[in-house]
């Protein structure tokens, strides 16, 4: 009797299982968006730059400045339609990305997960995009996501505890991949006065003032500038005669 309970039961549930079906459409013949099943990514992608691409004020005031063109929206709203000049929706929303198949959730979404999807408008050089084709990670088939969440458009956090003297910061990024270089890196001058990783294989990360469009170095090749930008009163200084 108890197995038998045990295998009706187990009937029941896949039966229920396979039953559930995507929301069905609004009164106005929309679907309803992936936050009845994804709240939290929802919720992050909101808050977020992709979320808020469409309508972000700087965004708004330098696309009004160049009269509104149409080239714009290709990246800023999801589904442009260049011959009609309407679009499905504001900013980079989920479709912009996943391939939601009919019979989701049944079936799974799908997403390309290589950087190739994120160059179709991260292209431009003032992306960076060039610098990030050039460097070892791209040639060793590390993706954007590795670093970036694509939901908030933000830098992944690595979690820990963290105190005054150490607060989170990118270089966090590095280390959990870099562990040999992080061994080593504790014992060098430059920790000693507080440099992390990326004040010298990110150009600009922490200038928060940058100009639209404009990303911080994707080489990560540290360069005479960031030696300047802290050395500048050591580098090419006049020497002493003999």
């Amino acid at each position: 009797l108890m197995f038998a309970l045990l295998a009706a039961g187990a009937t029941l549930f896949i039966a229920n299982a396979q039953a559930v079906t995507p929301p069905a459409p609004d009164a106005q013949g929309n679907e309803q968006p992936c936050a009845v099943c994804h709240t939290d990514y929802q919720t992050t992608w909101q808050s977020g730059l992709h979320g808020q691409a469409g309508d972000d004020p700087v965004f708004v005031k330098a696309w009004e400045e160049q009269g509104r063109p149409g080239a714009c929206l290709v990246c800023h709203v999801t589904g442009y339609d260049p011959a009609t000049a309407t679009w499905k929706a504001d900013g980079v929303t989920c479709e912009a990305c996943h391939v939601t198949p009919t019979e989701h959730p049944k079936e799974p979404s799908t997403v390309d997960r290589s950087p190739d999807l994120c160059g179709r408008c991260h292209s431009d050089t003032r992306f960076g995009w060039q610098d990030w084709q050039g460097s070892t990670h791209y040639q060793r088939g590390m993706d954007c996501a590795v670093c970036h969440d694509p939901h908030s458009a933000a830098l992944k956090q690595i979690p820990g505890p963290r105190t005054e003297a150490a607060p989170k910061d990118a270089s966090e990024l590095c280390i959990n991949c870099h562990k040999e270089v992080s061994m080593e890196f504790p014992y060098s001058q430059h920790h000693e006065q507080g440099v992390s990783c990326v004040q010298c294989h990110v150009e600009h990360l922490e200038n928060q003032d940058r100009e639209p469009h404009s990303m911080p170095d994707h080489s990560f090749q540290a360069s005479l500038q960031t030696c300047n930008t802290h050395h500048s009163s050591q580098m090419h200084r006049a020497t002493s005669e003999a």
